[in-house]
């Protein structure tokens, strides 16, 4: 007969009653010890790995934030004191950084920055270019390098960099302001100029010695007596009349300024004041020229008298 004792894998069973459930409790406790071992080491691997990857972000960020504090610190020094340097590095006292050599600079666990300040060079056109051209005095490439380890060792690097430029007080051309248009404007009444025909002025000449063109923009003439201005000529060029062009319209007195069509002289040209038209003799006149140009700037003549002044009208 078979052993009531073997079961029908031939496995044998160990006591019977209570003490076989006794077996089976103690199996079940065993997994799940197992179990609960198997998902505490699971999720003590998440806190690691999340707490790496924090570590790592935060490191990240401080790396960034030095190396805009040192290109900050850069942009606040005088431009003269920014020499150039590929070891640079920063110290703060007094309420101002000041720029050194001794670097690169521990600023952090596992964190260095280097600062550094390099010349710039230019084209024909103020364009920065990195071969050829010509160093441009007025600019200043800056950089700000912070080298760092992530907590699972690895290396990195944060670099920012920005131009800057003296543009307050420039020593060379690319940022210096154009001339004013006035400076490049001589007018020449040596012969007094001339009346034609008694009311006409004539022979009175505006040369632009520069290397640029000038634009004229209002013309005022003051006389010394009570006749009215009717029209203004630049050589052929009719530029303010009392029925246009220019404004304002009509005759107008002493001392108005005219709105004038716009005149261009070329650099090296020479214009004459042309058929400038009163209403009636202006013989023994004094009288001033002022010319202002496009850019606000203006030229003025000291009083002058024409001669001629009798006759009829040309």
């Amino acid at each position: 007969m078979t052993d009531p004792r073997h079961n029908r894998r031939g496995l044998v069973l160990r006591g019977s009653g209570s003490e076989g459930e006794g077996g089976f409790v103690l199996l079940e406790a065993l997994l799940a010890i197992g179990t609960l071992a198997f998902f505490l080491m699971a999720a003590n691997g998440l806190a690691f790995i999340a707490k790496v990857g924090s570590g790592r972000t935060h490191q990240a960020e401080l790396a960034t934030w030095t190396a805009q504090e040192g290109m900050d610190a850069l942009q606040s020094l005088s431009f003269s004191s920014l020499t150039n340097t590929t070891v640079g590095s920063l110290s703060f006292a007094g309420g101002r950084w000041t720029l050194g050599t001794s670097a690169p600079q521990t600023v952090g666990t596992n964190m260095t920055r280097t600062v550094k300040v390099s010349s710039v060079s230019r084209d024909g056109s103020c364009n920065v270019v990195t071969s050829g051209g010509t160093t441009d005095a007025d600019s200043k490439k800056l950089e700000s390098v912070v080298a760092w380890t992530d907590v699972a060792g690895r290396s990195h690097t944060t670099t920012l960099s920005s131009l800057r430029t003296q543009w307050e007080n420039p020593q060379g051309t690319c940022f210096k302001p154009p001339a004013a248009q006035s400076t490049q404007v001589t007018i020449d009444f040596t012969t007094a100029g001339q009346w034609f025909g008694g009311k006409q002025l004539r022979m009175v000449y505006v040369t632009n010695s520069g290397t640029s063109a000038v634009v004229v923009d209002k013309v005022k003439l003051t006389w010394t007596n009570g006749r009215e201005i009717q029209q203004l000529f630049f050589g052929t060029t009719k530029i303010w009349s009392s029925s246009g062009p220019g404004t304002p319209s009509g005759t107008q007195q002493s001392g108005t300024d005219l709105n004038a069509q716009n005149l261009t002289i070329a650099a090296g040209q020479t214009v004459e004041l042309n058929k400038t038209q009163f209403t009636g003799s202006m013989g023994g006149t004094t009288l001033t020229l002022k010319l202002t140009f496009t850019d606000g700037s203006s030229v003025t003549t000291p009083p002058f008298t024409p001669t001629g002044g009798n006759g009829s009208d040309d």
